[in-house]
Order: C-alpha cells, then structure tokens, then sequence
C-alpha cells in the first residue's frame, strides 16, 4: 500500500474523530472550533494570522512525509487560496476544529482537486 493512500486513509478517520477525541492527539491551534477561525478571519485579529501559520505548518508537514516516502509533493505556494478554503469551510462548519478543516483540505489535494480560489471570502480593496 503506498504511504500516500495509507495517509489518506488516516486523515479521512481523522475526519471521524469527535472534538473530544482530537483533544487528546491535536492540541494548540488545531484543536479550536471553526467558529473561532472564522470570527477572527472576520475582526482581523492576530489570531487569524496564527491560525493561518498553524494550517500552512501542518500542510507543510504531510508534504513533506510524500517527498520522504518518494511521491510528488503537492504545489502549496498559493497559500492565500489554501486559507480562504479554510475559512469558507470553517464558515459552514462552526462545530468543526481547524484540524479537521485541515485534513479535509489534504483530502482535497490527495483527491487531485485544487482549493483555486474562486472568490475571496471577505472582499479586499483590490
């Protein structure tokens, strides 16, 4: 089985897991509600800027177990479409943690669907 589907199928379990039960495996940022991630996308806190950071660490992480097991790494460079997916889920899952958002994110990459951003969540002057 290759190191790639067995992840996949971790994370995917992952998903499974109550908050109750990631408290125990995932703690600092990853372990707080999508309701936090989006409340403090919205005032533009520090916050967010953390939680961004924790999220792109953690993706960075899985990436780099691929190039160690030899497989392709994914393209994480477009780290402003990779949060926005975050929000926008994190938006329509408030119970979820960050950790689950996250690997529903690297399920989407495992799945060969790109989190392109479309639209960003909150307008910007541009």
């Amino acid at each position: 089985m290759k190191v790639s589907t067995a992840l996949g199928l971790l994370v995917a379990i992952g998903l499974q897991w109550s908050a109750a039960a990631q408290a125990g495996v995932v703690s600092s940022l990853g372990s707080r509600s999508c309701s936090a991630v989006v409340a403090s996308s919205r005032d533009g806190r520090s916050a967010a800027e953390q939680y961004r950071q924790w999220l792109l660490g953690f993706l960075s992480g899985l990436n780099a177990s691929r190039l160690r097991s030899h497989e392709t790494p994914f393209n994480l460079t477009d780290e402003d479409a990779h949060w926005q997916w975050i929000v926008r889920r994190c938006d329509a899952n408030p119970q979820m943690t960050l950790f689950g958002a996250a690997t529903a994110l690297w399920n989407e990459l495992l799945e060969g669907r790109s989190p392109a951003l479309a639209r960003p969540f909150f307008p910007t002057s541009e």
